[in-house]
């Protein structure tokens, strides 16, 4: 899926994050459910339907944006997040980590690392953090594992939930 594609996202149905939830242990008790928001396609298409299923949702819904600084435009893309959170009524977290790889240093695995750092930083302990993935980002994740000589764990891509912290 593309941000110029959205077909795939029509097979995303809110009632479905409400069931795949549902199976979660200690989901009841959390206080605050964080819904990461990069502003791309997928973690906006996630706001949403979380919106439409708050009611079923633990805590208070809430977004955060993590800006690694690491593209020019990045400034521009968390003031979207911003008026997106804004004129749907979700309080809205803004986290700024000024990055600088140096040479030779994958920017997109500092940024993970650092985002991970900084959500881990700002959840509390039993707080929910929804994250968007698409089917594309499963499979590059699957390669890398495939490219770096990973075993069975790695060759599982993404998993459904796992702790932060």
């Amino acid at each position: 899926m593309t941000e110029q594609d959205p077909r795939p996202l029509s097979l995303f149905d809110p009632e479905s994050l409400v069931a795949a939830l549902a199976g979660l242990a200690g989901l009841a008790d959390a206080q605050i459910c964080w819904v990461a928001l990069s502003g791309g396609l997928d973690s906006t298409s996630l706001l949403h339907a979380a919106l439409r299923v708050r009611d079923r949702l633990p805590g208070t819904l809430r977004a955060v944006h993590v800006d690694h600084g690491l593209q020019p435009d990045s400034r521009q893309w968390a003031e979207h997040c911003e008026r997106t959170c804004s004129s749907l009524a979700v309080p809205y977290t803004l986290r700024r980590v000024g990055l600088q790889p140096v040479r030779g240093e994958s920017p997109e695995a500092l940024a993970r690392e650092a985002r991970y750092a900084t959500l881990a930083a700002l959840l509390s302990p039993g707080d929910l953090l929804l994250t968007a993935h698409t089917l594309d980002d499963q499979a590059e994740t699957l390669l890398l594992a495939l490219l770096r000589g990973s075993g069975v764990h790695g060759l599982a891509a993404m998993p459904f939930s796992a702790p932060l912290g």
